[in-house]
């Protein structure tokens, strides 16, 4: 059985949180200049700021929310 090659299609990248935030900030401006129709949610820590230029900013009691929405 032949196997399809992976495409290179993508709806979201997701940025965590554990790196400092200029390397976060560093990370989504690459993923918009090599994806501009993907889109971006950076995730962040309590009482951290946002990281600039993502689609959707979200800490973690957000996400959780956000997903107990989508999957109910």
């Amino acid at each position: 059985m032949k196997l399809k090659a992976c495409t290179e299609s993508y709806d979201l990248f997701i940025v965590g949180h554990a790196a400092p935030p200029e390397v976060r900030a560093k990370m989504v401006q690459w993923l918009k200049e090599h994806y501009p129709t993907v889109k971006i949610l950076a995730l962040h820590p309590p009482h951290c700021p946002q990281v600039p230029g993502a689609d959707f900013n979200m800490g973690p009691e957000e996400l959780l929310v956000a997903v107990a929405t989508a999957t109910a």
